[in-house]
C-alpha cells in the first residue's frame, strides 16, 4: 500500500499549539480529511484520510513578540521537498498577525500585516519562485482575506489556486492533489518518486483533464513512454473506452492509411472486407501514436484532421464518408529533434502542441536516480513471481553498483539486467557479479572513430557521402557525454604497449573532428527555431555555438568557431561538407567572414590620411 501524499500547511494560526490542543487545527483536519504528523500536540484520529499534514506556523518568538520568519518557511519547504517523503503539495495562507503575545498567547497583530501588498504569505511564495531548487513545488493560496485583491499578485507569482480558509474541504483538497501534486502513480504502471518524475506525472494528469485533448511525449529508448501514455488514459474522462496503441515503424504508406484510418472493400489487393481503422476503434477512448515522426508526408494531411479537437475526422481508404470521433490523442517519439528537423508538417506540429509547457517529457533514469532502487525491487518480485524463483534480495554494493551506471537503455535496460539475474542465478542474494553491467564499455573496446548515434536522430554518418566507420553502437550501448569526457581524461597512454599507439594519431584528429561536428549539427537541430514560413526550422547559427559553449558569444566569433569545428580532421573535411545542413553553416559561416574581412580593408583604407596615401603611392612609384 502506498503512503498517504503528505502536504505543508504554512498558516500562523493553525501552525500555533504550544503543546496544547489547536481545536480550529482540528476542525480543520476533519474537514479536509488530512491526519496531522507535525508531532507537536496528541492529534486526533483522522478516519479514512487523504493526505498527510504538517503545519508550520512560519513565524518565531523574540522575547514576547511573534515575527515572521521567512527564512525558517522557505527551510521547512527545502527539508521536506528534496527528499522523501517529500511534500505534494503546499497551502499557504496570505495574512500573518505579529507583535506583542496577549494573555491568550495570540499575537496583537500590526496594521501593516493587513496591507495586501505586504501580506506574509506572498513574500513566501515570492521567495519559493526566486529559489532554483523550490520553484516547481505546486502551492494553493489558503486565506480568509479578499482575493480579488491579490489576484493577479499571487497569480503572477504562480500561484496554482485559492480557497477561502473556512469553506475548503475535503474535495477540494483531493481535486487539487489530483491537478497540481507531485504524487506518485497509484495504479503500478510507473514507479518512482523523484522530483522529475512527480513533475512528469504532473503535468500528464494536467494534459488528460479533458479527455479531448492531444499530449505529446518525448522521451529517449526505453523511458516507458507506453507506460505513460497508458497513464494518461487512466486519468482522463476516457478511461473507460478502449485504449489503441499504433506503431509504423517500417511500414509502407499504403498500410499506415490502412492501419490507422481503415480501408473498404477492393481499397487494394488483399482487401477483402470493410475494416475500421484504429483510429475509429479508439472512439470514445485514448489513440497512442508511438513514434509519429515516421508517418509519411502523404499521410499527414489526413492525420491533421484526426488532431483537430474541434473536427477529429477520420476517412477510411476508398471510401467517400467522413466519420466523427470522439476520442484524445497521445504522440509519442524518443526523436528530440523530431520538432524541428523537418519531416512533419508544421500545422501538425500546432495542433499536438510544440511550446515547452504542452510537452510531456520523461526523465532518463540517469536524472531519477533515487528510483533505481524501487524500479530494481519491483522487477526483482515481477520476474521471481514470473519464474517462480525464490525470493531475494539486492545487496548494498549491488545496489551502488546500479547507482552509479549511467544507464543508457534507462528503464527498459534496468529491468533486462534484473530478469537475466532471476533466470540465470539460483541465488539469495543478488550481488555485483550477477549484474550484466557494463553495456557502455563498448566504448572503450574501439580506437576507431565510432559513430554513436541515438536511434531515430539523423545524426552525421547516416547523411550520404560519409561512410561509417567503427562498430554499430545502438541507443542502448550508448554511453552519456559525462562518461565519454570521464573516459578521455582518464585514458593513459604510457599504461600501453608503445607498439599500440604508434601512428594513430591521423585517426584519432579524425575521431575528434568528427565528434565535435556531430555536436555542433545536434546543437544546430536542438536551437531551430519554428516559423511558419521555416517548417523545417530556421537555423539559428550563434545561438547553436552560444548552446555547446553555455555562454554568450558575438557573431563573428561563432563564424570563426563553426570553421574551426568542421576544419578538425583535414581528411574528413570533405565529407562532413557533404551533410547538407552542415555545408549551409560553413559556407554561410565563410562568406560572412570573407564579408567581414573586406569591411575591414575599406575601413582601414578610409581611415587613411591623404598624406599616407601619397607616401604609399610615391613609394609604389620608387
Amino acid at each position: 500500500m502506498r503512503p498517504l501524499p503528505r502536504i505543508l500547511i504554512i498558516d500562523d494560526d493553525y501552525g500555533r499549539s504550544n503543546g496544547k490542543r489547536n481545536k480550529d487545527r482540528e476542525d480543520f483536519c476533519f474537514r479536509l480529511g488530512i491526519s496531522d504528523i507535525t508531532g507537536d500536540s496528541e492529534p486526533e484520529l483522522i478516519p479514512n484520510p487523504i493526505a498527510e499534514a504538517f503545519f508550520c506556523p512560519g513565524q518565531i518568538n523574540r522575547a514576547g513578540h511573534i515575527e515572521n520568519d521567512l527564512e525558517g518557511a522557505l527551510e521547512t519547504i527545502r527539508r521536506g521537498l528534496l527528499r522523501w517523503p517529500r511534500w505534494a503539495l503546499i497551502l499557504i495562507d496570505l495574512h500573518f498577525k505579529t507583535g506583542l503575545i496577549d494573555a491568550k498567547g495570540h499575537p496583537a497583530g500590526r496594521d501593516e500585516d493587513r496591507i495586501p501588498e505586504r501580506y506574509f504569505g506572498l513574500r513566501i511564495l515570492d521567495a519559493i519562485r526566486q529559489d532554483s531548487r523550490l520553484c516547481n513545488i505546486p502551492v494553493v493560496i489558503l486565506s480568509s482575506m479578499d482575493r480579488e485583491l491579490v489576484e493577479q499578485r499571487f497569480s503572477d507569482a504562480g500561484a496554482r489556486d485559492f480557497h477561502p480558509k473556512e469553506k475548503m474541504n475535503r474535495e477540494d483538497l483531493k481535486n487539487d492533489l489530483n491537478d497540481y501534486g507531485l504524487i506518485e502513480d497509484e495504479s503500478g504502471l510507473i514507479i518512482g518518486r523523484s522530483l522529475p518524475l512527480l513533475m512528469c506525472l504532473q503535468t500528464a494528469r494536467e494534459k488528460a483533464r479533458s479527455g479531448t485533448d492531444n499530449a505529446l511525449i518525448l522521451g529517449e529508448t526505453g523511458t516507458g513512454k507506453d507506460s505513460m501514455a497508458n497513464y494518461i488514459h487512466k486519468h482522463s474522462p476516457k478511461q473507460n473506452g478502449p485504449f489503441q496503441l499504433c506503431l509504423f515503424h517500417g511500414t509502407t504508406e499504403t498500410l499506415v492509411d490502412a492501419t490507422l484510418f481503415g480501408y473498404m472493400k477492393g481499397a487494394f489487393t488483399g482487401a477483402e472486407r470493410d475494416k475500421a481503422g484504429l483510429a475509429e476503434l479508439a472512439n470514445h477512448g485514448t489513440l497512442f501514436i508511438d513514434e509519429f515522426g515516421d508517418i509519411p508526408p502523404s499521410i499527414q494531411p489526413k492525420l491533421l484532421r484526426l488532431l483537430d479537437k474541434n473536427t477529429r475526422e477520420s476517412q477510411r481508404l476508398d471510401s467517400s464518408k467522413i466519420k466523427k470521433l470522439n476520442i484524445q490523442v497521445v504522440m509519442a517519439t524518443n526523436r528530440f529533434d523530431a520538432l524541428s528537423a523537418g519531416g512533419i508538417r508544421w500545422d501538425i506540429l500546432h495542433r499536438i502542441g510544440i511550446g515547452e509547457a504542452d510537452l510531456i517529457v520523461l526523465p532518463p533514469l540517469r536524472e531519477r536516480r533515487e528510483d533505481i532502487p524501487l524500479l530494481a525491487n519491483f522487477f526483482l518480485r515481477k520476474y521471481e513471481n514470473k519464474f517462480k524463483a525464490v525470493q531475494r534480495r539486492i545487496t548494498e554494493e549491488a545496489l551502488q553498483e546500479l547507482m552509479n551506471y549511467s544507464w543508457p537503455g534507462n528503464v527498459r535496460e534496468l529491468e533486462g539486467i534484473i530478469e537475466q539475474a532471476v533466470s540465470k542465478y539460483k541465488v539469495k542474494f543478488l550481488s555485483k557479479i550477477h549484474l550484466s553491467l557494463g553495456i557502455g564499455t563498448a566504448l572503450h573496446k574501439s580506437r576507431s572513430s565510432a559513430q554513436y548515434e541515438p536511434e531515430g536522430v539523423s545524426y552525421i554518418g547516416q547523411q550520404k557521402g560519409i561512410e561509417k566507420q567503427g562498430p554499430d553502437i545502438s541507443k542502448e550501448t550508448l554511453p552519456d557525454i559525462s562518461t565519454l569526457i570521464e573516459y578521455l581524461k582518464n585514458f593513459l597512454f604510457d599504461a600501453l604497449n608503445p607498439e599500440l599507439f604508434y601512428g594513430y594519431f591521423p585517426e584519432l584528429e579524425k575521431a575528434y573532428g568528427e565528434l565535435v561536428a556531430r555536436y555542433l549539427k545536434a546543437a544546430l537541430i536542438e536551437t531551430k527555431k519554428l516559423t511558419p514560413r521555416k517548417p523545417g526550422g530556421k537555423i539559428l547559427y550563434t545561438t547553436a555555438v552560444e548552446y555547446m559553449h553555455d555562454s554568450k558569444l558575438s557573431s563573428s566569433k561563432a563564424q570563426d568557431l563553426i570553421i574551426k569545428y568542421l576544419n578538425i580532421s583535414p581528411a574528413s573535411a570533405t565529407a562532413l561538407l557533404s551533410d547538407p545542413m552542415l555545408k549551409e553553416v560553413y559556407e554561410h559561416a565563410m562568406a560572412q567572414r570573407r564579408n567581414g574581412d573586406k569591411q575591414k580593408k575599406r575601413e582601414r583604407k578610409d581611415d587613411a590620411s591623404p598624406h599616407m596615401q601619397r607616401e604609399g603611392e610615391e613609394t609604389e612609384a620608387n
